[in-house]
């Protein structure tokens, strides 16, 4: 089983350095190979990127799944707030934070964070059951708003 492994592994390996090889020449050969290189540099890290923003995106959500609702609205709410310039500081108590939000931003983004937030401490720190739907219907009015930068 061994020999076979390695001449599966020495197999493959010396096909891909042939096949790197061979796009070497094509693409140092002429400027024409020379700038269908550069594209396709261009695009397999482009494509290389959305991947890898894919695959954080997925772990975030497996991750933020297994919380208990309260939990995830309030960290959904950190994230979308350090979109907009306000990143929670790890020292941070929540009620410190909402203080902090309602100096930097506006209205209409710091009332629903500040009320979300005291939703979460009662939750957190004194056991009151939250009004869920109402507090998401929040959380999405305020990622509806247009965020600085857009159009």
């Amino acid at each position: 089983i061994t020999a076979f492994l390695s001449w599966l592994w020495l197999g493959t390996m010396q096909a891909l350095v042939r096949l790197l090889a061979g796009l070497w020449r094509f693409f140092s050969g002429s400027a024409i190979g020379l700038l269908t290189g550069a594209i396709a540099a261009l695009a397999s890290g482009f494509g290389l990127w959305l991947v890898w923003q894919r695959w954080r995106d997925w772990l975030d959500f497996q991750r933020l799944r297994r919380l208990p609702p309260m939990e995830r609205l309030y960290q959904q709410l950190v994230r979308e707030l350090a979109t907009r310039g306000v990143a929670r500081d790890p020292a941070q108590t929540p009620l410190e934070y909402a203080r902090r939000v309602g100096e930097q931003q506006q209205a209409p983004i710091s009332e629903p964070a500040h009320q979300i937030v005291q939703a979460y401490v009662r939750w957190r720190y004194g056991d009151a059951d939250p009004d869920l739907p109402q507090l998401q219907a929040q959380f999405r009015r305020l990622r509806r708003l247009r965020r600085p930068g857009r159009a």
